[in-house]
């Protein structure tokens, strides 16, 4: 009975660090269940996780392999090893499928990971980055840190200057608001006021965009009127778009990206590049580092690869994606045998006591009955 207490209490505190995993628009689509003492499972909404981008829940699945990856830190802290399984059946309620299962064996040689208990430290910054590099020390522990998680992945670090890469950086960047699907799926995670975001619990409050007045003016006239999301669109949000970009990736020590084996099968890549991109995310924020994903110059070539586009992409920028992963792969000496899935942005951050930490639902909200 003691032991079923104290164990339960552990799975608890896991849980409560697994919810700080990032998740897309931090929409936070998991639920998690204690099945018995030394197993909870991982539950996931397709409701809550419904975007333009997350086609084949290619998003989710990333966000699956960082909840994991926290967990299985976690635990080390505990002297528990963890494996899970994977999932992918028809396990549902009205909301939530059953996704992956989580199993703690107790061992006194359990290696302790540095990691523990730095997820409730980890952030994201939007703004420009100070001009600094990753010294090539820092970027070789990153890759031992990513190793723990994977062997599979591959972790590369560049950043280029060639004008077809800048270009191709802000070009991706436009999908968010070229396509009104996009920016509505965007817009309605954003909380602007705070009765707003205690209601929801998740999603952006607005003051992590780190907007100005008329930017947060135009963002609110596009929340209440999504029909006028295609005329800013062409009247200079376009051209903001790309200058933001290509400021803040100027402003950075580059790109940091994860690559996985083609021969690897589509959910697997995502879990592990997930993984793997946890252990990244929480090296780098401990050492001074910010991130920000660099999701739409990323992902989406990897689901154009994969045949998993949005069907609404049009026939321009299909053609382009079928090129961009080529590009990625010139300009970071990626291998033929392996896909480009996911990148960060990265670079020492001017913004750190300014970070808005994201609002999340409360524990006894996340445990599913």
């Amino acid at each position: 009975m003691l032991f079923f207490f104290l164990m339960k209490n552990m799975l608890k505190h896991l849980i409560a660090a697994a919810q700080r995993a990032p998740s897309g628009d931090n929409c936070q689509p998991f639920k998690f269940k204690i099945e018995n003492e030394t197993t909870m499972s991982i539950w996931h909404s397709d409701q809550m996780a419904m975007h333009f981008f997350n086609v084949c829940n290619s998003a989710s699945y990333i966000s699956l392999g960082m909840v994991l990856e926290t967990i299985i830190i976690e635990a080390t802290g505990f002297n528990f090893e963890t494996h899970y399984d994977f999932i992918n059946s028809t396990e549902k309620d009205q909301e939530f499928a059953c996704w992956a299962r989580v199993h703690f064996t107790k061992k006194s040689d359990v290696k302790f990971d540095p990691l523990v208990g730095t997820y409730y430290g980890r952030w994201t910054s939007r703004m420009k980055y100070e001009n600094a590099q990753l010294p090539k020390e820092m970027y070789d522990e990153l890759v031992l840190q990513c190793k723990i998680a994977s062997t599979d992945i591959s972790i590369y670090h560049a950043k280029p200057t060639d004008k077809d890469f800048i270009s191709y950086l802000k070009t991706s960047e436009l999908y968010l608001w070229k396509y009104s699907q996009a920016a509505r799926d965007f817009l309605k995670m954003v909380r602007i006021s705070d009765s707003n975001k205690s209601e929801t619990r998740n999603g952006i409050k607005l003051a992590e965009l780190h907007l100005n007045l008329f930017e947060a003016f135009l963002l609110k006239m596009m929340m209440r009127c999504p029909l006028l999301i295609p005329f800013f669109y062409h009247a200079g949000l376009k051209k903001v778009t790309q200058l933001l970009a290509q400021k803040n990736y100027f402003n950075s020590a580059g790109l940091v990206i994860f690559c996985t084996p083609r021969s690897e099968i589509f959910e697997t890549s995502l879990i592990n590049t997930g993984r793997t991109s946890m252990r990244a995310w929480l090296y780098l924020n401990a050492n001074g580092y910010a991130v920000q994903p660099n999701t739409l110059a990323s992902l989406m070539p990897f689901q154009f690869e994969n045949n998993k586009i949005p069907t609404s992409v049009d026939i321009t920028d299909r053609n382009f994606l079928g090129t961009a992963a080529d590009l990625m792969k010139t300009y970071f000496k990626i291998s033929n045998n392996e896909h480009l899935v996911w990148a960060l942005r990265i670079g020492k951050s001017k913004d750190k006591n300014n970070y808005v930490r994201s609002s999340r639902f409360k524990l006894e909200d996340v445990i599913k009955k």
